[in-house]
C-alpha cells in the first residue's frame, strides 16, 4: 500500500448525532464520491451501507442497515440532494469548474435510495451514460454497457482501476 492510501481516514458511521456532524463536513466538499452496497440492491432489494469520500480521501462508511434514521434525522439526504456537491461514484474523482458528482451506472443506487429513503440525487455525472451518448453520437446505435473497469481502460492509459483497489483493501 503506498503512503498516500494509508494516510486516509477511514470511519464507519452508526450514531445519528456522529452522522450530522460528518455531514456538516461534507457541506462543504465540492465533490463526494458516493456508492452504495445492498443486497440486490434497487428498488426492493435493502441498501445496507452508504460510502462516501472525499477528494481529500477520506472515507466515511454509513451503515444505513443499522441505522435507517441517518439519511433523515442524521442529514445524509440533504448532502445527496444538494445541488452545490457533485456526486461521483466509485471514489473515481474528475476535477471541474463546478461542482458535480461523478458515478459510473448509478441506476441502482438511485433507485435504491429513492424508493428506500425517498433520497433524490442532484448533481450526478453518470459515466455510463456519458459513454453511451458519445457512442451513440459516432452512430453506433447498438452500445454495449461497460463496467468501471472497462470503460477505465477505454479511455485512460492509467493504471487498472482493479490495481487501486488491491491497494484500499482493509
Amino acid at each position: 500500500m503506498n503512503q498516500d492510501m494509508a494516510n486516509q481516514a477511514v470511519e464507519i458511521v452508526v450514531e445519528t448525532s456522529r452522522c450530522r456532524q460528518i455531514v456538516s463536513i461534507l457541506s462543504s466538499e465540492s465533490v463526494l464520491a458516493v456508492d452504495c452496497e445492498g443486497i440486490a440492491l434497487g428498488v426492493e432489494g435493502p441498501m445496507t451501507l452508504l460510502q462516501i469520500c472525499t477528494y481529500s480521501g477520506d472515507v466515511y462508511l454509513f451503515d444505513v442497515q443499522e441505522n435507517r434514521e441517518l439519511f433523515s434525522e442524521g442529514h445524509l439526504k440533504i448532502v445527496l440532494e444538494s445541488d452545490e456537491i457533485l456526486k461521483v461514484c466509485n471514489c473515481t474523482f474528475l476535477k471541474y469548474g463546478m461542482n458535480i458528482m461523478v458515478i459510473h451506472a448509478c441506476s441502482y443506487d438511485s433507485a435504491a435510495l429513492y424508493h428506500q429513503f425517498g433520497v433524490t440525487l442532484q448533481n450526478v455525472f453518470d459515466t455510463q451514460v456519458a459513454d453511451t451518448v458519445l457512442e451513440e453520437h459516432n452512430e453506433r446505435l447498438l452500445v454495449s454497457s461497460l463496467d468501471l473497469q472497462e470503460l477505465c481502460q477505454k479511455y485512460s492509459s492509467s493504471k487498472k482501476v482493479s490495481d487501486y483497489k488491491e491497494q484500499l483493501k482493509i
